[in-house]
Protein backbone atom coordinates (compact mmCIF):
# COMPACT_ATOMS: atom_id res chain seq x y z
CA UNK A 1 0.00 0.00 0.00
CA UNK A 2 2.68 2.28 0.96
CA UNK A 3 4.01 2.74 -3.09
CA UNK A 4 0.44 2.91 -4.14
CA UNK A 5 -0.32 5.19 -1.80
CA UNK A 6 2.58 7.91 -2.96
CA UNK A 7 1.35 7.09 -6.29
CA UNK A 8 -2.24 8.15 -5.48
CA UNK A 9 -0.66 11.35 -4.07
CA UNK A 10 1.43 12.46 -6.87
CA UNK A 11 -1.50 11.77 -8.99
CA UNK A 12 -4.48 13.02 -7.16
CA UNK A 13 -2.85 15.63 -4.30
CA UNK A 14 -4.10 15.86 -0.87
CA UNK A 15 -7.30 13.25 -1.11
CA UNK A 16 -10.04 13.74 1.69
CA UNK A 17 -11.84 10.50 4.24
CA UNK A 18 -14.68 10.77 4.93
CA UNK A 19 -15.98 7.83 7.59
CA UNK A 20 -19.28 6.62 6.58
CA UNK A 21 -19.58 3.57 8.98
CA UNK A 22 -17.51 2.29 12.01
CA UNK A 23 -17.95 -1.37 13.49
CA UNK A 24 -16.01 -2.34 16.37
CA UNK A 25 -15.13 -6.35 16.90
CA UNK A 26 -12.83 -6.57 19.61
CA UNK A 27 -9.14 -5.81 18.99
CA UNK A 28 -10.05 -4.74 16.00
CA UNK A 29 -12.40 -1.89 13.85
CA UNK A 30 -14.09 -1.20 10.33
CA UNK A 31 -14.15 1.98 8.79
CA UNK A 32 -16.17 1.84 5.53
CA UNK A 33 -14.40 4.91 4.17
CA UNK A 34 -15.18 7.50 1.39
CA UNK A 35 -11.97 8.64 -0.13
CA UNK A 36 -12.53 11.70 -2.40
CA UNK A 37 -9.93 14.22 -4.62
CA UNK A 38 -8.92 16.25 -7.85
CA UNK A 39 -6.00 15.67 -10.26
CA UNK A 40 -3.57 17.43 -9.33
CA UNK A 41 -2.88 18.37 -13.59
CA UNK A 42 -6.22 17.07 -15.08
CA UNK A 43 -8.48 19.09 -12.47
CA UNK A 44 -10.71 15.36 -12.33
CA UNK A 45 -12.81 14.89 -9.59
CA UNK A 46 -12.11 11.23 -8.32
CA UNK A 47 -13.26 9.34 -5.95
CA UNK A 48 -14.41 5.40 -4.16
CA UNK A 49 -15.24 3.92 -1.49
CA UNK A 50 -12.99 1.18 0.48
CA UNK A 51 -13.08 -0.73 3.87
CA UNK A 52 -10.00 -0.58 6.34
CA UNK A 53 -9.19 -2.98 8.76
CA UNK A 54 -7.19 -1.27 11.81
CA UNK A 55 -6.20 -4.52 14.20
CA UNK A 56 -5.06 -3.22 17.63
CA UNK A 57 -2.32 -4.68 19.99
CA UNK A 58 -2.66 -5.38 24.04
CA UNK A 59 -1.31 -1.76 24.57
CA UNK A 60 -4.12 -0.22 22.18
CA UNK A 61 -1.67 0.78 19.39
CA UNK A 62 -2.77 0.25 15.97
CA UNK A 63 -0.56 -2.45 14.89
CA UNK A 64 -1.68 -3.25 11.40
CA UNK A 65 -3.88 -1.30 8.37
CA UNK A 66 -5.41 -3.80 5.53
CA UNK A 67 -7.71 -2.53 3.15
CA UNK A 68 -10.14 -3.77 1.12
CA UNK A 69 -12.86 -2.99 -2.04
CA UNK A 70 -15.07 -6.06 -0.99
CA UNK A 71 -17.53 -5.37 2.18
CA UNK A 72 -17.73 -9.72 2.95
CA UNK A 73 -14.27 -9.97 2.92
CA UNK A 74 -13.49 -6.70 5.19
CA UNK A 75 -16.30 -8.39 7.56
CA UNK A 76 -13.87 -11.42 7.31
CA UNK A 77 -10.81 -9.87 8.63
CA UNK A 78 -12.32 -8.20 11.05
CA UNK A 79 -14.41 -11.14 12.45
CA UNK A 80 -18.36 -9.62 11.95
CA UNK A 81 -20.24 -12.12 10.86
CA UNK A 82 -23.63 -10.23 9.97
CA UNK A 83 -23.95 -9.94 6.18
CA UNK A 84 -23.12 -6.79 4.65
CA UNK A 85 -25.75 -4.46 3.75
Amino acid sequence: LGARAVVVNLRVGQLRFEIEELSEEGDRVLAVVKRSGVGRQSGLEVSDTVCQVFFFDETGQCSLVREFYDRNAANAAAGITKPSP
